[in-house]
């Protein structure tokens, strides 16, 4: 008997029917078109995570260089320590210099500034007349982890977050990178200053120690005109501008699609890192005591004031020895207008500008703010006894008016600040000073006494202020002993009433009698002080701000140790 085959029986004899293999077909023509979508998929990811990652690389530059806190009392990166920015990646990531003989940044540490009266370019130039300020000094230099390769000493900055490589060689050879989202290396025309095409200037670097495969574009110091000139020492290393941008995924200058196009990143221009000197003003405020020196020497010497900023430029400092706070440049800002007298509870406004072919613009960070003693047209003076920005606590004060009819004008001299006697040193002259009156109460009749030796001053069994003020002046006397009379009383060391008699006569005024007149100037840049005092404050600058710093004369610094130049 014959048995019926079933159907997986005629199956597997015969093969797969026709519809069977159409559907197997279909199921294989989906799964490849799928499988290509999803490859496209995520190299597509892929590309935008490598975007958004170089984005983030070049906001973390950015921060690298200036790095403002929230609430604005603090200012740290490149520019707040160094001074300037930096000339390409190298020196921010490592802090070295490309030169025919690489040469590192200063370490960070604390410095103290330098005034100097008579600068070079608007910097100290290490004449004798510049002086150092050791009581507030300011903490400069390039921060990291010193490390050597036995041939040259570099950092591993603190500035950006380098990526996994050497840690003995900052070179392009195994160094670590802070590259972009690519990983680029770099070729020619990925760094240009002033739009020409760079090389490094050491045999041994190369693109990608300057660049770290980033395209650099920087502007020189030199290229800037007007208020954009910043003034880096040496200038041909100096930018005041520079942009960060990625060459994409092609690794090279310029692309067609997204993700082979260049990108920028990050363009740091002037007002992002520093401010024109003339948006920042300094108020100095008089709050000393009645008869200080600022109120009463509105005509002596024809003295006048002048606000400075000083600002440390590190990358213009080649290279001193770690640990030794002198020798850096200090660029010097000086106030564009001065004033002989300053009321007391008042104050008056200075307006900052550049120095004589100096810097133009003040980089963001702290810095100083002093005052300075100078000449009737503006230029610092002093003397070894005295300098520029030492002021001595000299007062003269009324402690009677004359009133015209019953009472006489008695005036108090003070000499606070531990004035010495005797001779000063290889000068070999007395400590000497001079009294300044107002007779005829008009400022510009001021009747200058003969030089009182201060010795003399202080010995109750003198009168050398009373010889003083009776020696004929000719025909300016301050007082005729014929008509005239004086009392010099001491009342304390250092401290004298004077009180002023002056006689009637059918030439003179009823009130000449009992005069009311203005307070004594003196004139005590011949004498030295054992605790001379300047006046100065530290100051926040912050990128393209106007700012108004408040000196308060009342807050002094005594500085013992100078003049000190260096």
């Amino acid at each position: 008997m014959r048995r019926q085959s079933t159907p997986q029986q005629v199956r597997s004899q015969y093969g797969f029917t026709l519809l069977e293999l159409l559907l197997v077909v279909f199921i294989l023509s989906v799964l490849a078109v799928s499988a290509v979508s999803l490859t496209d998929n995520l190299d597509t990811a892929q590309d935008q995570y490598r975007v958004e990652a170089t984005k983030n690389q070049g906001s973390a530059f950015e921060k690298g260089i200036i790095n403002i806190s929230a609430d604005g009392r603090s200012i740290s990166g490149f520019v707040a320590d160094m001074g300037a920015l930096p000339s390409n990646m190298m020196e921010l990531a490592y802090g070295v210099r490309d030169l025919a003989t690489p040469l590192r940044f200063p370490g960070y540490q604390l410095v103290h500034p330098v005034f100097d009266p008579t600068p070079t370019f608007g910097f100290n130039d290490g004449s004798a007349d510049s002086i150092t300020i050791s009581s507030m000094p300011l903490g400069k230099g390039y921060r990291g982890q010193l490390t050597t390769n036995a041939v040259t000493e570099f950092f591993h900055g603190s500035y950006i977050n380098l990526g996994m490589g050497s840690t003995t060689d900052y070179k392009s050879d195994g160094a670590a990178l802070f590259q972009d989202g690519w990983g680029n290396g770099s070729i020619s025309g990925f760094y240009t200053v002033d739009g020409l095409n760079q090389s490094p200037t050491n045999g041994s670097h190369t693109l990608t120690d300057l660049t770290h495969g980033w395209q650099l574009a920087a502007i020189s110091d030199a290229s800037y005109a007007g208020e954009n000139f910043f003034g880096d020492v040496p200038t041909a290393n100096g930018v005041g501008a520079i942009t960060l941008s990625s060459s994409g995924r092609n690794g090279a200058v310029d692309g067609e699609n997204l993700y082979d196009a260049d990108q920028v990143v990050s363009r740091i221009q002037p007002d992002d890192w520093s401010v024109f000197a003339g948006d920042i003003r300094v108020e100095v405020f008089n709050d000393l005591p009645e008869g200080n020196v600022f109120e009463n020497q509105s005509n002596a010497n024809g003295f006048t004031y002048r606000a400075f900023l000083l600002a440390c430029n590190a990358r213009a400092t080649d290279n001193p020895v770690d640990g030794d706070p002198f020798n850096w440049k200090w660029a010097q800002f000086p106030s564009a207008n001065f004033h002989v007298h300053i009321p007391r509870n008042s104050s008056r406004i200075f307006t900052l500008k550049a120095s004589d072919g100096g810097p133009r613009r003040i980089p963001a960070g702290e810095h100083i703010v002093l005052l300075a003693r100078c000449d009737n047209i503006g230029n610092p003076i002093g003397t070894t006894r005295l300098p520029a920005i030492n002021f001595p606590a000299v007062y003269v004060r009324t402690i009677q008016d004359g009133d015209g009819s019953s009472k006489n004008e008695i005036q108090q001299i003070r000499m606070r600040d531990g004035a010495l006697t005797g001779l000063d040193g290889p000068l070999s002259n007395p400590s000497t000073f001079r009294l300044f009156v107002d007779r005829d109460n008009a400022p510009e009749q001021l009747i200058a006494s003969s030089f009182i030796n201060f010795e003399a001053a202080k010995n109750p069994q003198q009168t050398a202020i009373y010889d003083a003020l009776t020696e004929d002046q000719g025909p300016a006397t301050i007082i005729d002993t014929d008509i005239d009379d004086v009392s010099v009383t001491p009342v304390a060391p250092s401290v004298w009433n004077v009180e002023f008699k002056f006689g009637k006569t059918n030439m003179m005024s009823e009130n000449d009698a009992f005069p009311d007149i203005a307070p004594m100037q003196i004139d005590p840049t011949m004498m030295v002080f054992n605790w001379p005092r300047f006046y100065l404050t530290r100051a926040i600058i912050h990128p393209s701000q106007s700012t108004t710093i408040r000196l308060n004369l009342s807050t002094y610094t005594p500085e013992n140790s100078l003049p000190n130049a260096n």
